[in-house]
């Protein structure tokens, strides 16, 4: 019997990621490994999950792990600003949604389509909707950018109430199991609910200096990392000097022209909707001209 966990030694020994054929591992991730509901997107994964700082993407044929500087769980902030730096993000969503749709072009069908059963009637209304929204967003960017995110903030201070309360209680029976976090979540989400009443230019320029204050502290991280030499960068030196660079120029150009950014942040997210509602068109397509070709 085999884990996947036996193939990990490398990555403490100065290897970035490790790549394991699936019919190499015999047992299943149940030895504390969760599913991560939130991640980059990656072309060809099918899932990610967590094990402390390991992070694994599941491809059709392998799993390819590599390990995070900080365990999200123990360290939030300090895993969105090293491990998950904010240009990092934005490149990253635009990248995998480009090869997807680059994949849709060539009649290659992507992972997120051939792990489910999906009516192309489906994908073709989802990406037609997509794109709509992509068009709306991007006519009035600067209105769409206060309106996404005060949705945006709400929603997550509403959730992490939420979350924070169910991890202080015990459901079965109901009893609270620490009054702690119970109490920091009712605070959470009186925060939530206040604001429902607050200004959208206050909460959006709120949010814009969190990210001038992320891309930051990721510069600063990243130029430290790369200054202590390769061996400290074991992802690539020059990736990360670029990271280091780039954050730097893109905090800078936050706090001169916040709303340049804005708007330029808005049309992103707007090409970003446009191209996957496209990919996902064009994946229902070619999933209609499969279904019509076997009957």
């Amino acid at each position: 019997m085999t884990r996947l966990d036996d193939y990990l030694e490398p990555l403490h020994q100065g290897v970035w990621e490790v790549a394991v054929a699936k019919d190499s591992v015999t047992e299943l991730l149940d030895d504390g490994w969760t599913k991560s509901a939130l991640n980059l997107p990656t072309p060809g994964t099918i899932a990610s999950y967590r094990k402390g700082q390991y992070h694994v993407h599941e491809t059709a044929a392998e799993w390819r792990v590599h390990l995070d500087r900080y365990d999200p769980k123990s360290h939030p902030v300090l895993h969105l600003v090293d491990d998950a730096p904010l240009v990092f993000m934005i490149s990253g969503t635009f990248l995998a949604v480009i090869t997807d749709m680059k994949s849709a072009l060539r009649g290659e069908t992507s992972s997120r389509v051939r792990a489910q059963t999906a009516a192309w009637q489906v994908l073709v209304l989802a990406g037609f909707c997509m794109m709509l929204i992509g068009v709306l967003i991007g006519v009035d960017p600067l209105s769409s950018f206060e309106e996404i995110v005060i949705f945006a903030v709400r929603m997550s201070l509403l959730g992490l109430a939420l979350v924070v309360i169910g991890r202080g209680l015990h459901f079965q029976p109901l009893r609270v199991v620490s009054g702690g976090r119970v109490l920091l979540g009712l605070c959470i989400l009186i925060v939530g609910l206040i604001s429902f009443s607050l200004e959208l230019e206050w909460v959006a320029s709120s949010f814009v200096l969190l990210l001038a204050l992320w891309a930051l502290a990721s510069a600063i991280v990243s130029l430290k990392r790369t200054i202590h030499g390769r061996l400290a960068v074991p992802e690539g030196f020059y990736k990360r000097l670029g990271i280091g660079v780039t954050s730097l120029i893109f905090a800078h150009f936050i706090l001169v022209a916040p709303d340049a950014v804005e708007e330029l942040l808005v049309y992103v997210v707007s090409a970003i909707a446009l191209l996957f509602g496209f990919s996902l068109v064009l994946e229902g397509l070619i999933l209609r001209r499969r279904m019509e070709a076997r009957m």
